[in-house]
């Protein structure tokens, strides 16, 4: 049980998730009717900490509601025609950063998911593309990130759209730098660019992902 006294809800809902007392669901699931947007944030994710269960119905709501938002944060800087991609074609999914998903930063851009979907798969589960599996089971076991260029060639000819993955993390006290593998592209991903170029996909799309 969750005593208020001069605490706010709103520490106490953080309180609960950072020391994981699974007590407070009750109380907490109770307190976010008419909570406010300060307090529902603190109440989800203290719930994804700390809930049961009787938490998933709310946090399903809240994953809805994080999709919209995700949705409208999300920048196109630029577009050649590129996206929205065509029904029915098949894709292939370029770059280590395809493994290395950041659904969030570090410290105060940290989140709390029940079960955060990564950029590919959110791709493979899409019923009008189709992504090609061969490259997908390269960069599952590259050590380095870095494919044949015979594969690429190979992936251009069954399909040409190339989704390019680049992944940053940056936290609390740790910001990106104006250098490579931070605001910059590393060599590798210059070279990837390229490749996918000489490689004969018609259709690039580059995507960053990062959390902060």
């Amino acid at each position: 049980m969750i005593k208020e006294e001069a605490a706010s809800k709103e520490m106490l809902a953080h309180a609960a998730g950072i020391k994981n007392i699974a007590a407070a669901e009750p109380t907490l699931l109770a307190w976010l009717k008419g909570a406010d947007e300060p307090l529902a944030r603190a109440i989800y994710q203290s719930l994804g900490q700390c809930g049961s269960s009787a938490s998933i119905p709310a946090l399903k709501q809240a994953a809805k509601k994080a999709g919209r938002i995700a949705a409208e944060g999300a920048i196109l800087l630029k577009n050649d025609g590129t996206l929205p991609l065509a029904a029915g074609s098949e894709i292939a999914i370029l770059g280590k950063g395809q493994n290395e998903y950041f659904a969030g930063g570090g410290g105060s851009a940290r989140i709390t998911s029940v079960k955060p979907a990564s950029l590919k798969e959110g791709l493979a589960a899409c019923e009008k593309l189709s992504v090609n599996s061969e490259l997908l089971a390269a960069y599952e076991n590259s050590t380095d990130g870095i494919i044949p260029f015979e594969m690429l060639k190979r992936a251009a000819d069954k399909g040409n759209t190339a989704v390019i993955i680049i992944s940053r993390f940056a936290a609390e006290g740790r910001d990106e730098k104006d250098e490579p593998g931070s605001f910059q592209l590393t060599d590798d991903e210059k070279n990837l660019i390229s490749d996918a170029k000489r490689a004969g996909f018609k259709r690039i799309a580059v995507l960053i992902n990062t959390g902060n």
